[in-house]
C-alpha cells in the first residue's frame, strides 16, 4: 500500500488489525479463566503483542493521513509513536526517525494551535527523542514557540531541497504550495491572536 501511495486503503488495513487485537484480547481473555501450564498468561501475551504493533499501526495511520492531506490527524499519530524501536525492521527500511520528526513537526505547525503544538511536539518526551536526530527541527520548534516566525521561515527555506526528505514531504511542499496564500494567512491569524 505504501509503495503504491494507496492511502486511504492503509487505514482499511490498521482498522482491520487493531480489530484482530481486540478479538485475540477478549478471547484470551476469556479462557483466562482455565488454569495455563507454561508460558506466560495470554492476557499478558496480547498486550505484549498490542504494545509491539500499536508503533507500526500509529505510523502508518499518520502516513496514511499525511498522504491524504489530513495534517492535523497525521501530527496527532506522529506525535504519539513510541520510540524508534518498537517500530522494529521499519526503522531503515520504511522510515528514519529524523523523518518521523519532520514530517510530525511540519504537519504539527501547519495545522495545530500553539498550545496543542506545545504539549504534542515540545513537551512529549517520546517525540523529542526523534527531534534530537534533526538539529534544525529543534531549531524550527524552538523558533515557533518564540513566536519568531522570520526564523521559522529561514529554517524552512533552508532545508526545503534536502536530499533526506522523500516523497511525503513533497507532496506537503505541493499542497502547501497551492494553499500557502490561504495557510499563510490563517496561520500569521491565528498566532497573531495568541500573541497579543
Amino acid at each position: 500500500m505504501i509503495e503504491q501511495r494507496n492511502y486511504a486503503h492503509i487505514t482499511t488495513y490498521v482498522y482491520k488489525a487493531d480489530a484482530a487485537l481486540d478479538a485475540a484480547a477478549t478471547s484470551n481473555a476469556q479462557s483466562a479463566d482455565a488454569p495455563s501450564t507454561s508460558g506466560p498468561p495470554p492476557g499478558k501475551k496480547v498486550a505484549l503483542e498490542r504494545e509491539r504493533v500499536q508503533s507500526k499501526l500509529d505510523f502508518a495511520t499518520a502516513l496514511s493521513n499525511l498522504g491524504q492531506g489530513n495534517y492535523e490527524r497525521a501530527a496527532y499519530y506522529f506525535t504519539r509513536l513510541g520510540s524508534a524501536r518498537d517500530l522494529g525492521d521499519w526503522v531503515g527500511k520504511v522510515v528514519a526517525p529524523g523523518d518521523i520528526a519532520i514530517y510530525g513537526t511540519i504537519c504539527a505547525v501547519a495545522s495545530l494551535t500553539r498550545a496543542a503544538f506545545k504539549a504534542q511536539v515540545q513537551e512529549s518526551s517520546t517525540f523529542s527523542l526523534y527531534t534530537e536526530q534533526e538539529p534544525y527541527v529543534r531549531e524550527l520548534i524552538d523558533a515557533y514557540l518564540g513566536s519568531n516566525f522570520k526564523t521559522v521561515l529561514d529554517v524552512l527555506a533552508r532545508y526545503r531541497v534536502s536530499p533526506k526528505l522523500s516523497f511525503f514531504i513533497l507532496v506537503l511542499k505541493l499542497t502547501v504550495s497551492f494553499y500557502r496564500l490561504d495557510m499563510l494567512s490563517t496561520f500569521i491569524l491565528r498566532h497573531m491572536c495568541t500573541i497579543s
